[in-house]
């Protein structure tokens, strides 16, 4: 499995230094330069089929049901495993309230009372506190209880725990990214300007997880089922171009995610506005290939050509 792998992305990367006329790499021996890989996240070049230094990479993670796909950089994949845990604990705590038809949240009341509880809902909701400061000895929650008995009605400021958390979205931008260097190979990296751009950065948050580098707010949803549209999809809404990833991801419970890339104006340049709403737009699913697509057969007019300069700016930061 590691070396077809290897082996598919290898040829791909050949042809596109071919194509690019690019230096990537060390010097140390033509075959091993011509048999090399390109972690596409880290973009650290690995000659001759390294396992040692490279891991197999499952799309989505393994315990949500992801299959090997590519290769990553051992070490950044080591440290990203972390990251990729909260995907996990998303889908168990999506499963657990599904279960137990319960919304596991933290409440603000009007008279300032706050703390944790569960709210089950139905034709009689059922109000379960379950925070420490919701006990008999404080004064400020039994005098809020009693202010409530006489109460036909009450309000209740939400914010659900195990909510969509800025690491758990990252981690289903990892698998939509790599979803899409499935299908196109080191197009991502090599291929129009304007999703260089896109792709630049999205890579360099991959890289630095911890540190908040793209609006948390970016177009990612998940919606509790399994979704029949499942893969990669170009969407046009007049001018505009990008592609969405749908995949799902299957643990406790079906859960089915939507990631949409910033769009490209005509002229090829990145639209950054990861708050759009995409609605009315032309969706066409776009065929898994035999080896790998190219963003000029799928994106049509849309112009700018990769500038190699931006690679090697890259690399260097």
């Amino acid at each position: 499995m590691g070396n077809s792998i290897y082996d598919r992305y290898a040829k791909n990367l050949n042809e596109i230094r071919a194509k690019y006329n690019l230096a990537i790499g060390t010097n140390d021996s033509t075959e091993k330069l011509l048999n090399g890989y390109l972690c596409p996240i880290t973009l650290d070049y690995f000659p001759g089929p390294n396992f040692r230094e490279l891991s197999r990479e499952h799309v989505p993670q393994e315990k949500l049901g992801g299959s090997i796909i590519c290769l990553t950089n051992k070490k950044w994949n080591n440290d990203f495993g972390s990251i990729d845990n909260y995907a996990v604990e998303r889908v168990k705590e999506m499963a657990k309230n599904k279960l137990e038809n319960k919304i596991n949240s933290t409440g603000g009341f009007r008279n300032g009372m706050t703390g944790r509880f569960e709210l089950t809902p139905g034709d009689k909701p059922k109000i379960t506190f379950i925070s420490k400061a919701c006990k008999e000895d404080n004064p400020k929650f039994m005098a809020f209880l009693e202010s409530m008995k006489n109460q036909g009605e009450f309000k209740i400021n939400l914010k659900p725990r195990g909510q969509l958390t800025r690491l758990a979205k990252l981690a289903y931008l990892k698998n939509a990214y790599l979803i899409l260097f499935n299908y196109f190979g080191y197009g991502v990296i090599f291929g129009k300007k304007g999703f260089y751009k896109i792709f630049s950065e999205i890579r360099r948050q991959l890289r630095n997880p911890r540190q908040e580098m793209l609006e948390s707010h970016n177009f990612i949803m998940e919606m509790d089922s399994e979704n029949k549209f499942e893969g990669v999809y170009l969407i046009e809404k007049g001018k505009e171009k990008t592609l969405g990833v749908f995949y799902n991801l299957l643990g406790e419970i079906s859960l089915s995610i939507c990631v949409i890339f910033p769009s490209l104006s005509q002229k090829g340049d990145p639209i950054f506005n990861w708050n759009k709403v995409y609605t009315e737009v032309q969706l066409t699913k776009i065929n898994k290939p035999a080896n790998f697509l190219s963003f000029e057969s799928v994106l049509g007019g849309i112009n700018a050509e990769f500038v190699p300069s931006d690679y090697l700016s890259e690399t260097i930061n």
